[in-house]
């Protein structure tokens, strides 16, 4: 998962969109969320191939990950987090990779939805 130039390219959409996202080493801060990139779980390929050599063989690009958002305050549900047009402007360049989107409470204690990534591009999310 190429989570620098997906943060990178995640910022400079949000400025364009004329949003104040502080880029982080490991998030974006927007609009009282932090989003960041969560490694994939990737078990070893079936057919006899050695995951361990060859993780990636006969898979295409394979899951590169997820998205993540968690909200800075203490909100708790969906209806609080995404409150406001701008949020869902956030939510919208999120939602614009290809990776599945996760989103969770504000202590990491619940995950409040998970959001499948583009279904033309199977293999791609989690």
């Amino acid at each position: 998962m190429n989570k620098v130039q997906i943060l990178d390219k995640l910022q400079r959409n949000l400025l364009a969109r004329g949003l104040s996202p502080v880029r982080g080493s490991t998030t974006v801060t927007v609009e009282g969320m932090a989003i960041s990139c969560v490694d994939a779980s990737i078990q070893a390929p079936m057919g006899g191939v050695d995951g361990t050599s060859s993780p990636f063989l006969g898979m295409g690009i394979v899951a590169p990950g997820m998205i993540k958002i968690v909200p800075t305050s203490t909100e708790a549900s969906i209806a609080e987090i995404f409150v406001t047009a701008n949020d869902l402007i956030v939510l919208r360049e999120v939602c614009g990779f290809a990776n599945d989107v996760i989103i969770y409470d504000h202590d990491l204690a619940n995950v409040l939805a998970t959001i499948p990534g583009s279904a033309d591009l199977h293999m791609m999310g989690q």
